[in-house]
């Protein structure tokens, strides 16, 4: 009679825990099917917020056309910010770039290079600027986005550049 009870008891406590455990599955269940959408409601919008009053592909182009005239077809230039790199070969893929799509593939290729690349786009490069683009760069050309004030600094202290191109967006 006591293993009975037993029984009966224990099927009691365990009908109850599933009740308990339901009720907590459908809370679950509820509360995933409102936050889930959304949050992902949330961050579309403001990927389209940002995305929406970002760059455009026609970004740069003025300044590429005039890269593309005055260079030769492989040359390379040295810019501002590796984030720049797909509008700027979008509007001349005949050049070559110092950094595109991750900057850590110039790292990995050459840290000293990259160090120094860095260096000159914060505008905190303190060598000879005109000597380290030709003989490390291999480049005769810099593309500096107006938003990178500390570049340009850097370029108009060293006599051995001039600005021969300049819009509202790029030197």
């Amino acid at each position: 009679y006591v293993r009975s009870r037993s029984r009966h008891a224990l099927f009691e406590n365990v009908a109850r825990l599933f009740c308990q455990r339901r009720i907590v599955h459908l809370f679950l269940l509820a509360y995933f099917m409102v936050i889930i959408p959304a949050i992902v409601v949330r961050d579309a919008k403001k990927t389209y917020n940002e995305l929406g009053s970002g760059w455009t592909t026609q970004n740069f182009a003025a300044a590429m056309t005039f890269v593309q005239q005055k260079l030769t077809p492989g040359e390379v230039v040295v810019h501002s910010d590796w984030d720049e790199f797909p509008l700027l070969f979008y509007q001349n893929d005949r050049q070559h770039y110092v950094a595109g799509l991750d900057p850590t593939f110039a790292y990995l290729r050459d840290a000293d290079t990259y160090q120094t690349w860095v260096e000159i786009t914060t505008g905190t490069f303190t060598g000879e600027l005109g000597k380290t683009l030709i003989t490390v760069f291999h480049a005769r050309a810099a593309f500096v986005a107006k938003d990178h004030a500390n570049m340009m600094k850097l370029f108009d202290r060293h006599s051995d550049f001039s600005r021969v191109y300049e819009d509202d967006e790029a030197i």
